[in-house]
């Protein structure tokens, strides 16, 4: 019996412990630093690539920068065509932009390669 009101007593400072030690903050590298300002800053110092210019153009697409989006994405257009999925947001960003889609260099290329 007696071990029984001990264990009762340690309960509720056993349960205090987990819930302290959930209140600790930690930084997460991954969601405290902007991306896309770490890759815009890597661009402008001429380091540039098609991997740097995807991420730019989808990471801006999704912030809803169409003007940038479209920068980023007509930079990745001239260096590798579109695969469906980037010329669908590519004729997203134009649409936002309230730009014409007819015409448009990049999606013709698109719809003479598929």
């Amino acid at each position: 019996m007696k071990s029984y009101v001990s264990l009762l007593g340690a309960l509720p400072v056993c349960s205090v412990f987990p819930a302290v030690a959930q209140e600790t903050s930690t930084i997460d590298v991954n969601t405290d630093i902007d991306v896309v300002a770490v890759y815009e800053k890597y661009v402008e110092d001429g380091y540039g690539d098609v991997t740097i210019y995807r991420r730019l153009a989808n990471g801006y697409y999704f912030r809803n920068d169409y003007l940038k989006a479209k920068r980023y994405f007509e930079t990745w257009f001239e260096v590798e065509p579109p695969t469906k999925t980037a010329a669908h947001r590519y004729r997203q960003t134009l649409k936002a932009l309230q730009l014409p889609l007819k015409n448009n260099k990049y999606l013709v290329a698109f719809r003479e390669q598929n």
